[in-house]
This record gives C-alpha cells, structure tokens and sequence, in this order.
C-alpha cells in the first residue's frame, strides 16, 4: 500500500479592523485554497443569539455562566493585548 501525505494548514489572523481572517493552504502551495474574512462583531452577534432564550431578546440563566466566562474571556484578551502592545514602545 502507498502511503500518502498531504500537508494542511489553517492560518486564523485578526485584522487590523479587528475581524477574524482563516487562510487555508494545502500541499505546498504558496496561495491558500481559501481565504475569507469573518466580522468579529457578526460572530459575537452569533454567540449571544445562541445563548438566548428561543423567541426572545433574553438571556436564558442556563447561558449565564457561559456568557459571564465569554464576557471575562474577551475583557482579558483586550487587556492581553495592550500590554503587549504598550511592551514593545507604542503609545
């Protein structure tokens, strides 16, 4: 049997603009096969609409500790980031 091996690698990025940038190559090729940017703030739209109560514009309690966990995720990662930023001189 002949073994084959084929390389993938999927490059997510963040924009200057802040949305989210998934690059796909596979083999050896310099271009990716796929290549598309997702808004950040459709996809926080998407996570709070799937911690909603069906038919309504509140979150269910069962979602709560979900989207306290998300909320201190993103509030950190902001703070990660401009610590870094501040570390390498930019004002």
């Amino acid at each position: 049997m002949k073994k084959i091996v084929l390389d993938i690698d999927v490059s997510p990025w963040i924009t200057k603009d802040g949305d989210i940038n998934v690059a796909i190559y596979v083999g050896n090729e310099c271009e990716p096969v796929f290549d598309d940017n997702f808004s950040f703030n459709e996809m926080l739209d998407q996570a709070i609409e799937s911690y909603l109560l069906p038919g309504s514009n509140k979150i269910a309690n069962y979602h709560r500790k979900d989207v306290k966990q998300m909320r201190k995720a993103l509030k950190k990662a902001v703070k990660d980031f401009d610590k870094r930023v501040e570390e390498i001189g930019y004002d």
